[in-house]
């Protein structure tokens, strides 16, 4: 085995309380070798992620999205959109705190310059909305990174807050649409936007109106919303050295368990491949909570609203 199937293997089992610099820098440092067997896992996951999710084989799948992003692979671009439009609340927790963190940049970090493929996630009614938060985001990154035109980014604002975005749920898509207005400026969508306002009045325990119109009648872009969406992912280590998942005080956190993401050590044999797909022997003790479903804890809010 070489230095990079190693580090790969390394990166597919997760130890409580370590960071895996050297094998994420391996892959780094040999990119031409580590390329081919990064896409390799991200198509095979792809092409069937409830099998991967239920063999517990997608534990490579954070530093694989960061590092091809890095590499500014669009090779990846679509097999990334496929998987990211099967997932939803009862298999999408193999991604964590990705979703929100970083997918967006990924996301723009791998496009190929066709939007075609963001536009149809972010408006599948079926997929996670969180999910499509993302694609929605990646495209004011695109604009951010001077990568798709503003005035496109603004239109299709315009339509979906018009009444094309297919949602019914508690507001959150519009808000997302709304905050991408703030983070470019676009305050001539205002009456576009208290018409939302109306047809979605959810988005009101988000954010008030009153709010979006001071800071979009300002005429300035919106840098504290944007700072969180503006830059392609550069530096793979840097982004995720610090998650708390990494840290040494998560040996003894009780509130989520992320090694039940990653497959069992002896039940690696191959690190890419079909190898990713076949019969695990992991055993779950208790029944995974879906995204929608109450929180254990005992909130009263969704589990993905709450510690999920």
């Amino acid at each position: 085995m070489n230095d990079v199937q190693q580090a790969i293997e390394v990166l597919s089992v997760y130890e409580p309380g370590v960071f895996p610099r050297e094998a994420l820098q391996t892959l780094i440092d040999q990119q031409e070798e580590a390329t081919p067997l990064l896409l390799e896992y991200l198509e095979t996951v792809a092409v069937d992620v409830q099998k991967a999710v239920d063999n517990e084989h997608t534990g490579l799948m954070l530093f694989a999205l960061y590092l091809l992003g890095q590499f500014r692979e669009t090779r990846a671009y679509r097999p990334l959109i496929n998987m990211l439009g099967q997932l939803d609340e009862t298999n999408d927790g193999f991604l964590g705190d990705l979703v929100t963190e970083g997918l967006s940049r990924i996301i723009a970090s791998v496009c190929d310059g066709d939007i075609a493929p963001v536009q149809q996630l972010a408006q599948n009614p079926d997929a996670d909305h969180f999910i499509r938060a993302a694609a929605f985001y990646s495209l004011g990154t695109l604009v951010l990174n001077n990568r798709l035109g503003a005035d496109t980014l603004k239109d299709y604002c315009r339509s979906m807050l018009s009444g094309e975005l297919q949602y019914d749920d508690d507001g959150y898509l519009p808000i997302v649409l709304v905050n991408i207005c703030e983070m470019h400026g676009f305050a001539d969508l205002l009456p576009v936007i208290r018409k939302a306002y109306q047809r979605w009045p959810e988005m009101k325990l988000f954010n008030k109106l009153k709010a979006i119109e001071d800071n979009l009648q300002t005429s300035e872009p919106d840098e504290h919303e944007s700072s969180f969406h503006k830059d392609l992912i550069t530096d793979t280590i840097g982004s995720l050295e610090n998650w708390a998942s990494f840290q040494p005080e998560a040996e003894d956190e009780d509130d989520f368990d992320l090694a039940s993401l990653f497959p069992e050590p002896q039940g690696l044999q191959d690190p890419v491949g079909q190898a990713f797909l076949t019969e695990g022997t992991f055993v779950r003790e208790e029944p995974k909570v879906g995204r929608n479903d109450p929180c254990p804890c005992g909130s009263g809010k969704k589990h993905k609203k709450c510690c999920g």
